[in-house]
């Protein structure tokens, strides 16, 4: 389990093309993933980390916080870095790197979005997207430390999906052909025409799929059985806005519109950075307060609500639906989910396979060691 080629020089490779100061690294091989600020809330890196040590293996993976502007220069140096075997892909550029790499499996391709990046062996960058698997793992498995699944059944069910990203598109191809024709599917998103779109491609594949913008949100949630965010309202940290600028979502539900303040670009993102933007989002925050509060009234008793947010454990969202008497989960297990399918039947496969390690066995031992460390 090695390769020629040191890890040593990965790091200066990609520096120019990432925000964090990353240690020197001395492995045979290098994963890895790219965000806006992984660093600070991603999984990933101590999740495969523990799968390297407990399988032996001199390998090691690495957060790397990259804006948008630099994603394209980040891309040019991984593929220009054979010790990196590949890497996962997190919010803002789940959609945007597709069109960076070498080519996409046909899963990726019909989604239009990418969480996973493989290096094959002739060295060119292939996407995957292992997150709608992951999303129905979780929804539907018995997981441990549970004795039933989260929902007996996907199939029939009345979901509302918020968000047309990344997380989102995946989420709704795989939901779409889980819930059937005898189910519905109805998507919502700030830009009603991007939820009007995926809508469409998720019903030419399977049937259903309807889409809209935030003002539909309260009369779609009347009859929903499943409301399930894969929006980042909610999630912890400073997010960096398209003109540098910074802002927050912590704050928010998932369930109502947003518009916080944001702080410049040129400023430390402190506490008095956190004053100035809490100041600055007061009047907006009340009102999506009341807003958030109004959506939940209109749940049905007994709906589930799912966030693929794992950063803080409970956001906002799910804290109120708790409260309200709904069953929530948070992304965790998702996360786990796709993270081991990434793992076992993508990035490390070749690995694996070296070893005497079949894909299930592989998958299996995976999300084992990863639910364990969490």
């Amino acid at each position: 389990m090695s390769r020629d080629a040191g890890a040593a020089g990965v790091v200066d490779r990609l520096a120019p093309h990432i925000g964090n100061t990353l240690p020197p690294v001395r492995a045979s091989f290098v994963t890895g993933i790219v965000g806006d600020q992984p660093s600070k809330y991603a999984k990933t890196p101590p999740l495969w980390n523990a799968v390297y040590r407990e399988l032996g293996w001199d390998a090691v993976s690495l957060p790397w916080d990259v804006t948008p502007a630099a994603l394209p220069g980040f891309v040019a140096a991984a593929r220009q870095s054979p010790e990196i075997a590949g890497f996962n892909v997190t919010n803002p550029h789940k959609i945007a790197i597709a069109a960076l790499l070498d080519d996409l499996d046909p899963l990726a391709r019909q989604i239009g979005a990418v969480n996973t990046v493989v290096r094959t062996a002739g060295g060119r960058l292939v996407g995957h997207n292992t997150d709608g698997q992951g999303t129905i793992d979780a929804l539907t498995l018995t997981l441990p430390g549970t004795s039933a699944p989260f929902m007996t059944t996907i199939e029939g069910a009345k979901v509302v999906l918020l968000g047309a990203g990344g997380a989102a598109r995946a989420a709704a191809f795989y939901l779409g052909q889980a819930i059937g024709t005898k189910g519905r599917l109805r998507i919502v998103n700030r830009d009603g025409r991007k939820a009007d779109d995926l809508a469409a491609a998720v019903r030419d594949a399977y049937g259903i799929g309807e889409g809209a913008g935030e003002e539909r949100l309260a009369a779609w949630l009347a009859d929903a059985t499943l409301v399930a965010n894969a929006t980042v309202k909610g999630q912890s940290g400073w997010r960096r806005n398209a003109d540098g600028s910074a802002t927050q979502m912590e704050a928010y539900s998932a369930l109502a519109p947003a518009n916080p303040a944001s702080v410049a670009a040129d400023r430390p993102l402190d506490a008095a950075a956190a004053r100035e933007w809490f100041i600055a989002s007061r009047s907006d925050l009340a009102r999506h307060a009341a807003a958030a509060l109004d959506a939940l009234a209109a749940l049905p008793a007994g709906a589930a609500c799912f966030d693929m947010i794992y950063a803080p454990l409970e956001t906002r969202f799910l804290r109120q639906a708790r409260l309200a008497g709904h069953p929530t989960q948070n992304g965790k297990w998702m996360n786990v989910a796709q993270a081991a399918d990434a793992f076992a039947r993508r990035v490390c496969a070749p690995h694996l396979a070296a070893a005497g390690i079949a894909p299930t066995d592989g998958y299996r031992r995976a999300f084992e060691i990863m639910a364990r460390v969490w």
